[in-house]
């Protein structure tokens, strides 16, 4: 599998000018699959992309031609009606409202219930680093090589 890193336009207007460059992004995607089980599942992310179907479309070339392909992302790409697409899987936290037809929806281990994005800009930011990446690490939120970049490049 492959973490999609998004391009830096959209990080930097999500996050208004304070988004990490996208070369440390990258980093941070190759350091979770190193961390994740050296020769498992994931794998080093090469590039930015626009979409995660850019990623897939991408990696393609790497794997057999009938390799299947999926994009696990959040259930809050289904809301306010919104269809499912037949490739993806999307993970909900709680999910409100009726599941498209043809969607799965797969709930969210108990562990994941409080892992976000937002968790870990919180904790980053009301700790100091080694404090709250140690935490972060201990709490099982982000892998121990992810730790180790963010202190080595803080």
């Amino acid at each position: 599998g492959y973490l999609a890193c998004a391009t830096s336009g959209y990080v930097t207007s999500k996050y208004r000018g304070r988004g990490i460059p996208a070369r440390a992004r990258l980093e941070l995607c190759s350091a979770a699959a190193r961390g994740h089980h050296p020769g498992g599942f994931l794998r080093p992310t090469t590039a930015t992309f626009g979409s995660a179907r850019a990623c897939a479309d991408a990696m393609k070339a790497y794997h057999p031609r009938d390799t299947a392909v999926f994009i696990v992302c959040g259930a809050d790409k289904l809301k306010n009606g919104k269809a499912g697409k037949r490739d993806h899987i999307y993970i909900s936290r709680k999910f409100q409202g009726s599941t498209p037809p043809g969607v799965e929806l797969v709930q969210a281990p108990a562990a994941m219930l409080t892992v976000s994005a937002t968790f870990v800009r919180e904790q980053l930011s009301s700790h100091p680093l080694e404090q709250a990446v140690d935490q972060l690490v201990n709490q099982g939120v982000i892998p121990a090589a992810v730790g180790e970049y963010m202190l080595a490049n803080p």
